[in-house]
């Protein structure tokens, strides 16, 4: 599942605001001219995680 999508109840696929908030700020940045790497370093350095940290351990 791409990041910023999850699945509901029945199984549809429905949008995670919090991650697509991240989604937007990324597309943002783009737009404003940073890299890819100046984006992630970004976000890390906000302490935004991943979905798989975001998961407990064992999962």
């Amino acid at each position: 599942m791409a990041y910023g999508y999850t699945k509901d109840e029945n199984k549809y696929v429905i949008i995670d605001e919090e991650e697509a908030e991240v989604v937007r700020e990324m597309y943002k940045m783009c737009l404003e001219g940073k890299g890819t790497r100046a984006i992630a370093t970004i976000l890390n350095e906000r302490g935004v995680k991943t979905r798989y940290q975001k998961m407990p351990e064992g999962i």
